[in-house]
This record gives structure tokens, C-alpha cells and sequence, in this order.
């Protein structure tokens, strides 16, 4: 995150089993409509008691109303192996210690790449101007019986 341009944390939380991040950059910015102004951002959650992956998800955030859209074509997701296979009372330790550090260094060098190609211009855009295309499309049916059914 330090060597992304301009951040801004919209909103940081720390619970007792996960941690999420939402970082937006305002430099990075796409107007849908007139007025309605999205910015590129990136949102981080992990736990490292095993209540869950950890994920690195680009964002779409809106001004007009500060909320976000997750991109999933570009999120990343990865499950903590640790360090053993098997049942807790009979764990078998299997990776060593130079094994785990290289997974953990792969990884980590992926997550610096989701992040950085979650705020470039290019994966912006390509989001921004996709979603775009959807303002276009006339909403029918009824939409209180769409959510109710959901």
C-alpha cells in the first residue's frame, strides 16, 4: 500500500478472528454519468486464526453514494495451509521451514500484483467502462418482488 499513489482508508477493522482494509485512491478516478463519480480502491481481508482466507479484492467505490462494487475478475483468494496435514490430535509436520517461506514470498509477490493492478488505469477502466454499459440497460419487472424472492 505505501507505493500506491494517494491512498485513502475508508474504512479499517480489526475483529478478534479478521482484519479488513478499504483503500481507495482518489488519483484514479471514471465519471459513469454526469456527476457520478467512481475512483478505484482495493479491499484487503485476512484472518490468521483460520476464520478465513485471505483476500485481495479490486473496487469500484462510488462517490455519489460511498459505497464499493467488488471486481471478482481480478480478486485474489488464498486459504492458510499452515504448517502440518491431518486431525489436530495427529498433525504431521510436512513443509519446512525454507518451503513455507518460498510459498509465502510467491504469494505475497501475487498479492503486491492484485493490488497494484487493482488501482491501474488499465484494470480501472476496463471495470469502470464494463459496468458503464449496464447504465444503459432498461430495468424491468418489479423490483420489490425481485429482492423479495432473493
Amino acid at each position: 500500500m505505501q507505493r500506491l499513489p494517494e491512498v485513502r482508508f475508508e474504512s479499517v477493522e480489526l475483529t478478534e478472528t479478521r482484519m479488513y482494509l478499504k483503500v481507495v485512491t482518489p488519483q484514479l478516478k471514471h465519471e459513469m454519468s454526469p456527476g457520478d463519480v467512481v475512483q478505484a480502491g482495493v479491499v484487503v481481508s485476512n484472518s490468521e486464526v483460520g476464520h478465513g482466507t485471505l483476500s485481495v479484492q479490486p473496487l469500484i467505490y462510488r462517490l455519489r453514494c460511498l459505497n464499493g462494487l467488488i471486481v471478482p475478475d481480478f480478486s485474489l483468494h488464498k486459504t492458510h495451509v499452515g504448517r502440518s496435514i491431518g486431525n489436530v490430535a495427529d498433525t504431521i509436520t510436512v513443509f519446512k521451514d525454507d518451503t513455507l517461506q518460498a510459498d509465502d514470498k510467491a504469494f505475497f509477490l501475487k498479492v503486491r500484483d492484485v493490488v497494484e493492478a487493482a488501482v491501474s488505469e488499465a484494470t480501472f477502466l476496463q471495470a469502470a467502462q464494463k459496468l458503464q454499459k449496464t447504465l444503459r440497460i432498461p430495468l424491468t419487472g418489479d423490483p420489490v418482488k425481485t429482492v423479495e424472492v432473493l
